[in-house]
């Protein structure tokens, strides 16, 4: 009961103070796969002045869910929830982007139940091996994004980045490049695992906008929680991590007075050594209105 009253409260707040609130689901299950990275679901609310609360829960799992024998080679199931608090400075062209998370991965995450849930209500496969998730384990992470506004038309932008995550749930450092193309570009670009602010001097808010765009993020990664365990507990480690992934996006997007609705499509390269040779990819859609 006080964990319910203090996600009330928080979204209570949350309401109140911001400018737009924006729900976002993504899942693999539209990809006809369902393993790995397989769900999570969020709320935001972000202010004018480009401060955020983020509320968010997120689904591991390894590919064979329909045993209770334990997943040697293979993702462990694991659960991941969490409130984060962003902020985006912005200086002309330039973006300065910082966030701190605080939250827990293991069974208080809920994951487990969600996902139950889910393929209870759907008639999917239910899952087995739920036991052998990630212990409980109280997380706080800091993420550090920098990143340009390059207009190279009024229709046509290229926006670089670089970014640091560190805690301990994520240990990287990042590189990407993203392009947009479309009519009327608004100010934010937020292909949903991002949330950037662009260049305010070139580009304003209209009441009618849509755009294309494309990306590729690649990551050298030091620690991961939630595919190698807990630093602190101990946890048996199956598989042996990657150290050098990408992520590749492309999506939509278009805003009608005061809704957004953007959708996102991720494809991803493999995290670990053992790793079956399938698609690793999931789809993504947001949903933002201003008040």
């Amino acid at each position: 009961m006080k964990k319910l009253l203090t996600i009330f409260f928080t979204l209570g707040a949350g309401i109140l103070l911001a400018d737009s609130v924006s729900l976002y689901t993504e899942n693999d299950v539209w990809e006809y796969t369902d393993g790995w990275y397989t769900s999570g679901q969020a709320i935001q609310y972000q202010s004018d002045d480009l401060w955020g609360l983020k509320i968010a829960q997120e689904v591991y799992t390894p590919e064979n869910k329909g045993t209770k024998e334990k997943q040697i080679g293979d993702r462990p199931y694991a659960g991941y929830l969490h409130l984060d608090g962003f902020k985006n400075f912005v200086d002309g062209a330039e973006d300065d982007y910082v966030s701190l998370s605080l939250g827990v991965i293991g069974p208080a995450s809920g994951a487990g139940d969600v996902q139950s849930a889910f393929h209870h209500t759907t008639g999917m496969m239910m899952p087995q091996g739920w036991k052998w998730q990630l212990k409980n384990e109280p997380t706080l992470n800091a993420a550090y994004y920098k990143s340009r506004s390059v207009m190279l038309e009024k229709w046509l932008e290229y926006k670089p980045l670089a970014g640091v995550n560190a805690g301990n749930v994520l240990v990287d450092a990042e590189l990407g490049n993203f392009i947009r193309i479309g009519y009327h570009l608004p100010k934010e670009f937020s292909p949903m695992i991002y949330n950037f602010a662009s260049d305010t001097k070139r580009l304003k808010d209209y009441d009618f906008y849509f755009y294309v765009f494309a990306g590729v993020v690649g990551k050298a990664v030091a620690y991961d929680h939630l595919l190698q365990g807990s630093l602190f507990q101990d946890e048996e480690v199956t598989v042996t991590p990657k150290t050098f992934c990408a992520d590749g996006l492309v999506g939509a997007c278009i805003g009608i007075w005061r809704v957004e609705l953007t959708f996102t499509h991720v494809e991803m390269t493999e995290q670990w050594l053992s790793q079956p040779d399938r698609d690793n990819r999931w789809d993504g859609i947001k949903l933002t209105y201003k008040f």
